[in-house]
């Protein structure tokens, strides 16, 4: 019985200041009762073989070491939140990027068949077969600025066809 009176008298002696001293370490204040609680949890556990004359010193390294301990696993915990949250953006930043070009390719699809056939020719000549605005000039018996105009026109159409989307 006068364990459990000692230990009482100990509660009431260092819990408010223990308290305090995690408040400030870790601004928690739920977390700090925890904290404060478990150091007295350790303290009864091992309170026969616990020097009196440390035992305030025991439970502030105690509160200190607790609160380190939450301090880094609150860090990890953050730091794996904030890697969930970007691996998250770049799947969906992926997902809608892959969406884009799968409409984009369905339009230009749509497009070229409704394209006149010289345009058509002189869009897949230099966009698909890579060719220069020349080799396709000479090819077809017509100008590089012709070329550039069926081209224009094109993308042009495709723009606005993209864009009502």
């Amino acid at each position: 019985m006068e364990t459990e009176t000692e230990f009482d008298d100990i509660f009431r002696l260092y819990y408010s200041q223990l308290f305090v001293y995690a408040l400030q370490l870790i601004n928690d204040e739920e977390e700090c009762y925890d904290i404060v609680n478990s150091a007295y949890e350790c303290v009864w556990s091992n309170f026969k073989g616990l020097d009196r004359s440390t035992v305030r010193a025991f439970l502030y390294a105690s509160v200190k070491n607790k609160c380190i301990d939450y301090l880094r696993h609150r860090d990890v915990h953050n730091q794996y939140v904030e890697f969930c949250q970007k691996q998250h953006e770049e799947d969906v930043d992926a997902e809608d990027a892959s969406l884009d070009l799968d409409y984009r390719i369905v339009c230009i699809r749509e497009l070229m068949q409704h394209l006149p056939s010289a345009t058509k020719q002189i869009l897949e000549a230099c966009y698909i077969e890579e060719k220069k605005y020349r080799e396709v000039a000479e090819e077809m018996n017509i100008s590089v600025s012709t070329v550039k105009k069926h081209l224009m026109r094109a993308l042009s159409m495709l723009r606005e066809k993209i864009a009502k989307k």
